[in-house]
């Protein structure tokens, strides 16, 4: 009888060290770092764990994080967040590939959709772009950006970025760009991640013309509340030469803004710098307008 509850006795010991493995949580959000716990490693310094796509194999080329366990039977490993979808997290021996854990976990969007729209969707030469953003995580890494389009969305592509800062909803005004095809795209907390994005154009209008065509004396900027922008008008024939979207509650001046954010005189800058004024009564740059000369402009508006 003695020989017979051996074994069973020494499965359940086996079954005891055997290696496991944890998540924190089993569904983030977008790009959310995650905690991963792991049990029963044999403490030698090849020993690893890898996030894979779920249901792929454990080949190197789908593994799309990892990270040593070193000389510790348990302990803890911090990865970064993901982009929605569904992972598993898989521990190995020695540096091999024969998977001894797994442990699934999922990335879901955020319940309210994050989008990103341009005011326009075909935009003249040189005219301000105004972007639309919703649901972002209103973390101060969370950034939009303006792409070629078709371009991956690595650093050396970025044509212009701001932070969203710690707004979940909000609108970006960015520079005008010269004729082409463009994206803008949200990412969460820093990443490259793709979150959202959005194609527009720049094509010359036969109805608007180019700086180039215009003397220096032939053009003025107007303020136009009503449409919340700035336009360049070509005086002798009132034709638009650019706008640049603008809030409410700026203003614009082609004066000169010190490093200290105050209000300077002195004309001769082609900068058309966009302010807004806090309740200190300091003006703060909002964007900037590059001419290829010194605008004239009516009274500050």
């Amino acid at each position: 009888m003695m020989k017979k509850m051996i074994v069973p006795c020494l499965l359940l010991v086996n079954s005891l060290q055997a290696a496991n493995l944890a998540t924190n949580k089993n569904n983030y959000t977008p790009n959310e770092a995650m905690t991963v716990n792991f049990l029963d490693m044999t403490a030698k310094n090849k020993d690893w764990v890898g996030i894979y796509p779920a249901g792929s194999t454990t080949d190197w080329a789908n593994v799309l994080q990892w990270k040593w366990t070193k000389d510790v039977s348990n302990g803890v490993l911090n990865f970064k967040g993901m982009p929605v979808g569904n992972y598993q997290v898989r521990s190995f021996y020695n540096n091999s590939f024969t998977t001894v854990a797994t442990k699934d976990f999922s990335v879901e969007a955020l319940e309210s959709e994050t989008t990103i729209t341009t005011g326009k969707d075909t935009y003249a030469p040189n005219t301000g772009i105004k972007v639309n953003f919703k649901g972002m995580t209103a973390k101060n890494k969370d950034w939009v950006g303006i792409y070629p389009a078709g371009s991956t969305t690595a650093w050396a592509n970025v044509l212009q970025w701001k932070w969203t800062e710690d707004t979940t909803n909000g609108v970006l005004n960015f520079n005008g760009m010269p004729v082409g095809n463009y994206e803008v795209r949200s990412f969460y907390n820093n990443s490259f991640n793709l979150v959202a994005s959005h194609k527009f154009a720049v094509k010359k209008n036969s109805g608007e013309i180019n700086f180039a065509d215009v003397p220096r004396n032939d053009f003025q900027l107007f303020g136009d509340p009503e449409q919340s922008r700035i336009v360049g008008m070509q005086l002798s024939t009132m034709k638009k030469v650019f706008d640049f979207p603008l809030a409410g509650e700026n203003i614009y001046s082609s004066d000169i803004i010190n490093d200290s954010k105050s209000y300077g005189y002195g004309r001769g800058s082609n900068k058309v710098f966009i302010l807004k004024k806090d309740s200190k009564g300091v003006f703060a740059e909002q964007g900037i307008i590059d001419l290829p000369f010194a605008p004239r402009t009516g009274a500050k508006n």
